[in-house]
């Protein structure tokens, strides 16, 4: 065959093909407005939650999913949470109009981060539903922990009011208590007193010692026990009065240590008891971003339109290679001629 004739061949099937992939592409953009046209228009809002299991996905194999995960993606898809949803935006937003709203979360390599998309025909109950869901989500989780340990934080805080009673009963006794014995006069009498019953008693030993040699009918003796009982009444004075001051000091003493005492019991029990309610109100999962406004959701027509463009361009260049078999045929074999 001439190379004229291939190179007319090849321009046919050409022409087949480049016209058949035209009107293919011409039926994917009709087939692809149509679709969009029917359809009803779609929403999507996204937010995230943020976990601390970020860690445990380094170390875990590539599909795997620890069950904390599953735990709370579960929950999120869950019915139950779904209803509770529905609920509140009925009772927060009772002028929406009620769409069904689908919610999906997607794989992602990082499950420290969990992403939640909701996609509803209604922007505004989209959005809506999604930070309902959240909000349910959190409640639900505090609910959990507080019905888990309610009962121990009961206990705390009514060890922690018993504490607060004894320590208000301990420093109402210390403010009704005589703090002036500590004064400088009190100080300076007893000392005083110490002074004198230590002078006192000196001599009512000397006298004793002076009195031990006489005979018992001296007249001398007479005058020295007398001195010596006068003696031994005042020392029994004195030393009542200081008994009083150092029994009513150390009576202080001992309720100034029963309030510090019974206020750094009630400061533990408060503590132990703030602790365990943080313990509660804290979580280990937490809203990282809430529910986006919601976006329209636009369908790609490159990909379809391309699709179509190509089986029809193929469709063309098959029936091009027949056309052209058939418009430009191939020369007839010259016979040659009898001798």
């Amino acid at each position: 065959m001439s190379i004229a004739r291939i190179l007319l061949r090849l321009l046919v099937i050409l022409a087949c093909a480049v016209l058949a992939a035209v009107a293919g592409a011409i039926a994917g953009v009709r087939q692809q407005a149509n679709q969009i046209t029917e359809k009803s228009s779609e929403y999507i809002s996204i937010a995230k939650i943020w976990t601390n299991l970020g860690a445990i996905s380094g170390k875990a194999e590539k599909d795997e999913r620890p069950p904390e995960y599953v735990s709370i993606t579960e929950a999120l898809e869950g019915q139950e949470m779904y209803s509770r949803a529905l609920e509140r935006v009925k009772v927060l937003n009772p002028d929406f109009p009620r769409v069904p709203v689908s919610i999906r979360i997607p794989q992602t390599k990082d499950i420290g981060v969990i992403n939640l998309v909701a996609t509803g025909s209604d922007p505004r109950y989209t959005r809506a539903l999604l930070n309902a869901l959240l909000d349910e989500f959190v409640a639900s989780r505090h609910e959990m922990r507080e019905s888990i340990q309610g009962e121990a934080l009961r206990q705390v805080l009514e060890a922690a009011a018993d504490r607060q009673k004894e320590m208000k009963q301990a420093q109402a006794a210390l403010k009704a208590a005589p703090t002036d014995v500590e004064s400088l006069a009190a100080t300076s009498d007893h000392a005083r007193l110490l002074a004198r019953l230590k002078a006192q008693q000196t001599q009512r030993d000397e006298l004793r010692l002076q009195l031990k040699p006489l005979a018992e009918n001296d007249a001398a003796r007479v005058p020295l026990r007398d001195r010596i009982s006068a003696l031994e009444a005042e020392i029994k004075d004195i030393m009542a009065a200081i008994q009083r001051h150092e029994s009513t000091i150390a009576d202080l003493r001992n309720l100034r240590e029963k309030a510090i005492a019974s206020k750094s019991a009630f400061d533990k029990a408060f503590a132990k008891a703030d602790e365990l309610q943080s313990s509660i109100d804290h979580d280990d999962v937490y809203i990282q971003e809430r529910a986006s406004p919601a976006f329209e959701q636009v369908m790609d027509w490159k990909r379809p339109v391309a699709l179509w463009a190509l089986g029809a361009g193929l469709v063309g260049g098959i029936l091009g290679i027949a056309m052209s078999g058939a418009l430009v045929p191939a020369p007839r074999p010259q016979v040659p001629a009898a001798a």
